[in-house]
C-alpha cells in the first residue's frame, strides 16, 4: 500500500482554465478504461496458442504493440493487458521453453521461438511508436495528456485498492498506503 503514496506523488497536475470540462471528460475515459480493464476477465478472447495461423499472428502483434505501449504510459499495467487478453500465460510458458531449449540445447519445436520472437519483435517496434507518439502528444497537447495519464493513475489506485488479490487488506493499510 505504500505504493499508492508513491503513485500519488507522481500525478503530474496540469488543468487548462479554459478547458476544464473538456479535460474532465478526458480524465474520465482515462480512469474508465484502467478500471474497466482490472475487472475484466482474460477469458474473453479464445484462440489456440498451439498452433501459429495468421489470427494468432496478428493477436500476437497486436499484444505486443498494446503492451509496449501500456509500458510507457503511467497507469496501466503492460502485464495486466496480456492477463486481460489472455495472453500473458501463453507467452511465459513459451519464453520458459525458450529459455529451457538454449540452455540445454535441446530445441525439439520451433513453434515457442516464433512465438516469443513475433512478440519481442512488435514489443519493440510498438516502443518505438508509443515513445514518438508521446513525445508528440506532450509537446503539443499537454494539457490534455495530463488529463488522461492522470485518469489511468487514479484508476490504477482504484484496482491496487480493490483488485489486489491475495492479499489481506485492512483499513489501516489503505490508509497508510494513501
Amino acid at each position: 500500500m505504500i505504493f499508492l503514496a508513491l503513485l500519488i506523488k507522481t500525478f503530474p497536475v496540469s488543468i487548462s482554465e479554459n478547458k476544464i470540462k473538456l479535460n474532465i471528460v478526458i480524465f474520465t475515459l482515462g480512469l474508465i478504461v484502467v478500471v474497466g480493464l482490472g475487472f475484466v476477465n482474460g477469458n474473453f478472447i479464445l484462440l489456440d496458442y498451439n498452433e501459429l495461423n495468421i489470427s494468432t499472428i496478428i493477436f500476437i502483434i497486436i499484444n505486443g504493440l498494446l503492451s509496449s505501449l501500456a509500458m510507457i504510459l503511467p497507469g496501466i499495467s503492460g502485464a495486466l493487458l496480456l492477463v486481460v487478453t489472455g495472453i500473458y500465460f501463453p507467452l511465459l510458458s513459451n519464453i520458459e521453453y525458450v529459455i529451457k531449449s538454449i540452455i540445454t540445447f535441446n530445441i525439439t519445436t520451433i513453434h515457442p521461438i516464433l512465438f516469443v520472437g513475433i512478440f519481442a519483435i512488435s514489443f519493440i517496434v510498438g516502443l518505438i511508436i508509443s515513445s514518438k507518439l508521446m513525445k508528440n502528444l506532450l509537446n503539443n497537447h499537454k494539457t490534455f495528456t495530463y488529463s488522461i495519464i492522470n485518469g489511468m493513475i487514479i484508476g490504477s489506485l482504484i484496482n491496487l485498492i480493490f483488485n489486489s488479490y491475495g492479499l489481506q487488506k485492512n483499513i489501516f493499510d489503505v490508509v497508510l498506503g494513501i
